[in-house]
């Protein structure tokens, strides 16, 4: 008897067309669903698109190695992006060392310069020196001694999310020019003091 009222009600056209709103109403919140994934994965696509990017263009030496006050090494930090880099910091060394020591970049964010905003198409320099008695140009030159520049920027873009870029180069002192190193060991990207 239970059986025949079971089949019986779905006789009845209130229950049918219940039946049917559930199911519609089940595809509804489903397309909404992938309509709002669809949505946030557009405007993440979009502030990457619309963001500050940061980068190192232009490394020269401002000052050589023969130079009674040292060296110097100037670099120029460009924002290509579509957006102001804020709250803009960046770190730059020289250092120098024996040849079989293995080079690992050390970020002192004590001695960052801060600058509050990078605009679109803007540059900004960052130069550091190295005095003479800190290094031997002979043992440069010998190779004997090494000389690394490296450095860092942090800036958040628009979007309040916080980026870093990173470099590392060393000097090549046969045809003067700043060439990344052969081996290098760089903090990996989410340790969060670079």
């Amino acid at each position: 008897m239970q059986l025949v009222q079971q089949v019986s009600q779905w006789d009845d056209p209130m229950v049918v067309l219940t039946w049917w709103l559930v199911v519609w109403a089940g595809l509804q919140v489903l397309i909404l669903v992938l309509q709002s994934i669809l949505f946030w994965q557009t405007i993440k696509l979009t502030r990457s698109d619309q963001r500050a990017w940061i980068a190192p263009i232009k490394i020269a030496s401002t000052r050589t190695l023969d130079d009674p006050k040292g060296l110097s090494v100037q670099v120029t930090w460009a924002n290509p992006g579509k957006t102001p880099a804020l709250e803009f910091r960046t770190i730059v060394s020289l250092e120098s060392l024996p040849a079989h020591r293995t080079f690992a970049p050390k970020y002192d964010w004590s001695q960052a310069t801060s600058t509050s905003v990078l605009f679109p198409g803007s540059d900004l320099y960052s130069d550091v020196s190295l005095l003479p008695e800190d290094y031997s140009a002979k043992a440069i030159r010998s190779g004997a001694q090494l000389i690394y520049f490296y450095g860092a920027c942090i800036y958040r873009d628009a979007f309040s999310r916080e980026h870093h870029t990173l470099f590392a180069v060393m000097l090549d002192p046969t045809r003067r020019v700043w060439n990344v190193p052969p081996s290098i060991t760089m903090p990996p990207s989410s340790c969060p003091g670079i």
